[in-house]
């Protein structure tokens, strides 16, 4: 079996680590321009080319850069879609502060 192909299609994590963790069991890892900073990134055929033969496609949830069907219709090997998110915690903090309701 060859190496699975993991497009990071919203590269977010700003230590490196799971991308080395991914590299380290094998994976071949193909980095998008876009970040949740900066999303303009990468357009529609980009990315259906990065995520050709993908196995996995993982990274941040952007309006202006959705994962689309034909992305994902351009990566046949495809088996999961992993996308995270990121939210400002300090709102939920005050309240359990109850600075706020």
């Amino acid at each position: 079996m060859s190496s699975p192909k993991v497009f990071i299609f919203t590269p977010a994590d700003t230590t490196g680590e799971t991308y080395r963790m991914m590299a380290d069991v094998g994976c071949k890892l193909v980095y998008g321009e876009a970040s949740w900073q900066t999303p303009q990134g990468d357009n529609e055929a980009d990315r259906v080319a990065m995520a050709k033969d993908a196995d996995a496609l993982t990274g941040t949830s952007i309006r202006s850069s959705p994962i689309t069907a034909k992305i994902m219709d351009g990566a046949p090997n495809l088996r999961i879609v992993a996308k995270y998110t990121f939210f400002n915690q300090k709102p939920l903090q005050r309240k359990q502060e109850n600075k706020y309701p």
